[in-house]
């Protein structure tokens, strides 16, 4: 589905936008960009996978046991999950089978919800996400993006690098 998950690690790495990125966000994709966090220096590694959701909600029901291996081999190193909708078409009860699947698999993990393509800072977080937070103790807030109009970009990284420092790195 085309929420704007590429758009947002090209808005952040690249710090550029264009409404023609699906042409780019076939199989997967890599960047890193080098952080300093309270003396630390971090390399942090942002991966989007066309898809994932999906992957994940049938990853129980997964036949080819090659691929589902080399799924979870690759996802349990994730430390954060950036889950990205779209504002203008929310799908909270498939939000949520990502979280149990997340909750059930990869327990180490943290994750951050993302409302995308909220060009003009209308979507408010609302009851579903409330309910999704109070449930999900591993989900550390929601955020509602743009990438077009770079609302909440800078903010997001922040606090996945928050999250990092928090939870990650030990003195």
């Amino acid at each position: 589905d085309n929420v704007g998950k590429f758009s947002i690690i090209n808005k952040y790495i690249n710090g550029t936008f264009s409404e023609n990125l699906l042409n780019y966000t076939y199989g997967l994709y890599f960047e890193n960009k080098n952080l300093i966090i309270n003396d630390y220096e971090i390399s942090l590694q942002l991966s989007y996978i066309p898809d994932i959701g999906d992957i994940l909600v049938n990853y129980e029901n997964e036949i080819d046991v090659k691929n589902k291996r080399q799924i979870f081999n690759f996802l349990e190193n994730v430390k954060i999950f950036i889950l990205a909708f779209d504002v203008h078409q929310p799908d909270f009860e498939f939000i949520e089978k990502i979280l149990r699947v997340l909750d059930k698999y990869y327990s180490d993990s943290q994750y951050i919800l993302v409302g995308t393509k909220d060009d003009f800072q209308t979507f408010k977080s609302c009851e579903e996400i409330k309910r999704l937070e109070s449930n999900y103790s591993k989900l550390r807030g929601f955020l509602s993006t743009s990438s077009k109009t770079n609302n909440n970009i800078e903010n997001l990284f922040e606090r996945v690098s928050d999250i990092i420092l928090e939870n990650y790195l030990t003195e």
